[in-house]
């Protein structure tokens, strides 16, 4: 179980897939007092399953969503459908994506065509 080894980091998401098992990691990842960075599939997972705000919001420790810019915009948008159908859910989502433990971050974003 992840929760009893002494880590300091986890990433979680690259090549976890999105099955009952994966959905377990990623809980038990989510639950972890560690720095922990998201990516891929769990990014997947977390916007499939619909608790993105209370997860990321209530973590105990840093959390760094990691999509690259195709993963951010497809993610944006499935999201926006959800904003419309519950406009209740901005005001959380907003107020969980911008907590200091979770920092905005696109990866990728400081590079430049040359």
């Amino acid at each position: 179980m992840l929760l009893q080894t002494d880590l300091q980091a986890l990433a979680c998401g690259p090549g976890l897939g999105r099955s009952a098992e994966a959905l377990r990691l990623l809980e038990q990842s989510l639950n972890a007092p560690v720095q922990l960075l998201l990516d891929a599939d769990a990014l997947n997972l977390l916007a499939d399953d619909g608790r993105i705000d209370g997860r990321l919001y209530n973590r105990v420790g840093p959390t760094i969503p990691d999509p690259a810019p195709a993963e951010a915009a497809r993610l944006l948008i499935a999201r926006s459908a959800k904003f419309r159908a519950t406009a209740s859910a901005r005001p959380r989502t907003g107020r969980a994506l911008s907590q200091p433990h979770c920092p905005e971050r696109l990866r990728h974003s400081d590079c430049h065509d040359h």
